[in-house]
């Protein structure tokens, strides 16, 4: 169905157009159009055929979604932040429902959490081997002279790579303290602080304790 058939549609049955939207139970949120062979195939369906087609000719619209779920994976698991950006009304429907609701949220939440600590504690240690012989993130103030969390924002010193990945920018978002800051005009700049990346490194270490010298040629290696 194209665009304007499924408008014509919408309108045809909610003539207000006040009515809410829904998609296989979750609300719409965003709508991108896009090359029909971007992120794979897509299907569409001629009812004067009576045909579905699966394709990746001409172009397509995407609707993108949200549901309970992806808001507790926005907000990391942290339930007083999600219950800010949940609301229930279920008028008639039984309040076992309502409970039966937030309960599965509250067990979402504890896998968000744990993902995320187990996730940070990864990337923590994965930033201080991208990092530990002196290689830095630099953060750009953008065009109204603020600093945002944004990748788009952030670059690093070395050839290799002229941005950073989400992970990199987690640890910075939530762990910004085992950084060295510095401020240079129009840019931030992250050096990793040698206590923590050794702190990190060691725990790679079974049973030996190395000085300095010994630790940095391992990871030159």
């Amino acid at each position: 169905m194209k665009t304007k058939d499924f408008i014509k549609m919408l309108q045809e049955e909610d003539p207000s157009g006040e009515g809410y939207l829904r998609f296989n139970g979750d609300a719409p949120l965003y709508v991108e159009a896009k090359e029909g062979y971007w992120d794979g195939p897509y299907k569409y369906y001629d009812k004067e055929k009576e045909l579905l087609v699966y394709t990746t000719a001409g172009y397509k619209v995407d609707v993108g979604c949200i549901d309970e779920f992806d808001i507790v994976w926005e907000y990391g698991g942290n339930l007083e932040k999600v219950k800010d950006h949940i609301k229930v009304e279920l008028g008639y429907v039984s309040d076992e429902r309502t409970i039966n609701f937030w309960n599965g949220i509250e067990e979402e939440c504890i896998r968000a959490k744990k993902f995320q600590e187990d996730s940070l504690k990864k990337w923590i240690k994965d930033v201080c081997r991208q990092y530990y012989d002196g290689d830095f993130i630099i953060q750009k103030k953008n065009e109204n002279g603020e600093y945002k969390l944004w990748m788009s924002d952030f670059m690093w010193d070395c050839d290799r790579r002229c941005s950073i990945c989400g992970g990199e920018l987690d640890v910075i978002r939530e762990r910004s303290d085992i950084f060295d800051i510095e401020e240079k005009e129009n840019f931030r700049i992250y050096r990793m602080k040698k206590n923590i990346i050794k702190q990190e490194i060691n725990k790679d270490v079974i049973e030996k304790k190395i000085d300095d010298k010994k630790w940095w040629q391992i990871f030159k290696k």
